[in-house]
């Protein structure tokens, strides 16, 4: 590869932010979906256990608006008792800066940051608490970007 071919290839690469934040995005929701079967944050910590005596739902009766005290539904995982959390993560903006993933159920963000009644279950990173495992999956999906874009193997 000559000088002239590599630089059109970092040009290309330069030009693509845009493309490689939108595949950082679809990767995040992948490491999401990850958190609810592991039932842990982006840093690998489990998630806060149900307090014993805790209002929990069971699928039957949530549907018909009751709830169950302390008494978990059978094969239920944290915050997945319906799916509607778990399937409500989407990418809500991509560009050439980055990339915007969240939910729009009303609840889950105080599952995210917790409460005074409840512990935080964070399901994304938060500011300031770096991207833990999130880490090294992403920086694989940059790295293929990259080398397929500069045409390296």
């Amino acid at each position: 590869m000559t000088p002239y071919q590599f630089a059109k290839r970092l040009e290309k690469l330069a030009n693509a932010t845009e493309e490689l934040c939108d595949e950082l995005a679809k990767e995040s929701l992948k490491l999401v979906a990850r958190g609810f079967k592991l039932e842990q944050d982006p840093r690998g910590v489990a998630w806060a256990p149900r307090v014993t005596g805790q209002l929990t739902f069971t699928a039957a009766s949530y549907t018909r608006g009751r709830y169950r005290q302390g008494k978990r539904a059978s094969g239920h995982k944290l915050l997945d008792l319906t799916g509607k959390l778990k399937d409500s993560f989407t990418v809500i903006g991509v560009n050439k800066n980055g990339f915007t993933i969240g939910s729009d159920v009303s609840y889950g963000g105080f599952h995210q940051s917790g409460t005074r009644f409840m512990a935080a279950r964070r399901m994304v990173p938060s500011q300031g608490d770096g991207l833990g495992t999130w880490a090294e999956p992403l920086q694989e999906v940059a790295r293929k970007f990259i080398r397929r874009k500069l045409g390296v193997s």
